[in-house]
């Protein structure tokens, strides 16, 4: 918490606040505001409650006499929630900012160093559908290009594993973890509408359909993301799993599922409505949305939508599905490793890096999460009999994510010198943090 307030000052004194304080004074005066605040609450937290660990299992129990310490808390959730595009050579400024503030509020939700009010104001706050959008805004807001933290392998976290083990999302993360299923599924669709093209967020969180004219990749999809929104607005306003209205969800569905579904047994057919490259870009959406149906909302959608395993050969769906999305994990998992290599290159000896251990722990979980993809891949692979093994290894789209995966497993052990380089040491394949 405390050191979160020094790496932002420190990325402060980085940079040359005159050449931005004419055309960008609120933004700088917002920083500049942030570290006041909050080391001003950290040090009305220490004299009410002492040095920080200790928890206070019931707010009547908290010292009396908070004066003005509720106000900073509420002052400082105002600086956070308010919206501001910086520009790119002081973006990471601001991302510095939200993470400190953000591990302020963690630290007091955490040990309920607060009135139960304010407890319940903060949680109201982030859980409201405005604060699940400002979630998702704030994680979208980190993954700019030409920024001070930005190079070619970051990419937005799409599902929960990959936000929780991104290098900047910890304290956003935190605050995630904290919110119940229904919620969490609204924030990580925010997320999911954002890889569909940055113009379409406001779009979707509305109930009319889209006017606006779309690349072809991302018109194909908006009625199935229409159909998405309005059923997790559903669960999200009734607070709970509704079986009912996911099988409605399923059925209204059907037809962009069963379109989805048919490019694993003909990916090799290109519909002569597009170019290649347009449906290059319309398969990944395809990949995106499928994947967070399936785990967001159900994996069972082929039975629910009256399609048998068989319809289309003896390797079914599943094995399909399972196959490339085992091999597409470990192309996002290796883009994250390729990250952390090249940032901590850069960062390294610098005020505001991130210290060697956690570098080391967080490239074990993306060593971890590639080799067990292949592992299971091959899993996959050797559970098939001969007939099914010899019908998937007939289409190039399939059998070349054979080689590929082997290619992606034997570039690990280059990555994991360059690692060590820096001075980073992640723990030996197969540890757990």
């Amino acid at each position: 918490m405390v050191a979160s307030v020094d790496r932002l000052e420190a990325d402060y004194r980085g940079v040359n606040i005159k050449e931005y304080e004419d055309k960008h004074a609120d933004e700088i005066n917002v920083i500049r505001k942030t570290i006041q605040e909050v080391k001003g609450l950290h040090g009305k937290m220490e004299k009410i409650f002492g040095k920080p660990g200790m928890e206070f299992e019931n707010t009547l129990d908290m010292p009396q006499g908070l004066g003005d310490y509720g106000e900073s808390i509420r002052e400082l959730l105002n600086i956070l929630m308010k919206f501001s595009r910086y520009p790119e050579p002081i973006h990471h400024l601001q991302i510095a900012q939200k993470n400190c503030i953000l591990e302020t509020i963690n630290y007091i939700r955490r040990y309920k160093l607060a009135t139960a009010e304010d407890l319940e104001r903060l949680q109201r706050e982030f859980s409201s559908e405005a604060g699940l959008e400002w979630i998702s805004n704030a994680i979208v807001s980190v993954f700019r290009t030409e920024t001070e933290i930005w190079n070619t392998h970051l990419h937005l976290p799409l599902d929960e594993e990959k936000l929780k083990h991104s290098l900047h999302m910890v304290p956003i993360y935190d605050v995630y973890k904290g919110l119940g299923k229904s919620q969490q599924d609204f924030v990580l669709f925010g997320l999911l509408i954002e890889e569909h093209g940055v113009q379409t967020i406001d779009e979707f969180w509305k109930e009319s359909p889209a006017t606006r004219p779309f690349p072809k990749a991302t018109m194909e999809q908006i009625p199935l993301l229409l159909k998405m929104r309005k059923y997790l607005a559903r669960q999200l306003h009734t607070g709970r799993a509704d079986k009912a209205a996911r099988d409605a969800f399923f059925y209204e569905a059907r037809d962009d599922l069963m379109r989805m579904m048919a490019f694993y047994f003909r990916p090799g057919y290109v519909d002569e409505h597009y170019s290649r490259d347009e449906f290059l870009s319309i398969f990944s959406l395809r990949t995106s949305t499928l994947k967070f149906i399936t785990e967001r909302i159900g994996s069972d959608y082929v039975r629910r939508i009256g399609r048998k395993e068989s319809d289309e050969g003896s390797a079914g769906f599943g094995v399909r599905y399972q196959w490339h999305q085992l091999f597409h994990d470990s192309i996002r998992w290796k883009e994250m490793l390729l990250y952390l290599v090249e940032h901590a290159s850069k960062f390294m000896g610098k005020d505001h890096e991130v210290s060697a251990d956690v570098l080391g722990d967080i490239g074990t979980v993306y060593l971890n999460k590639i080799r067990g993809n292949f592992e299971a891949h091959k899993a996959l692979i050797s559970g098939l009999d001969r007939k099914k093994l010899d019908e998937m290894m007939n289409l190039n789209f399939y059998k070349s994510m054979i080689h590929n995966h082997q290619h992606v497993i034997e570039s690990l052990p280059q990555l994991e010198r360059n690692l060590k380089a820096l001075g980073i040491h992640p723990k030996e394949a197969g540890g757990n943090l």
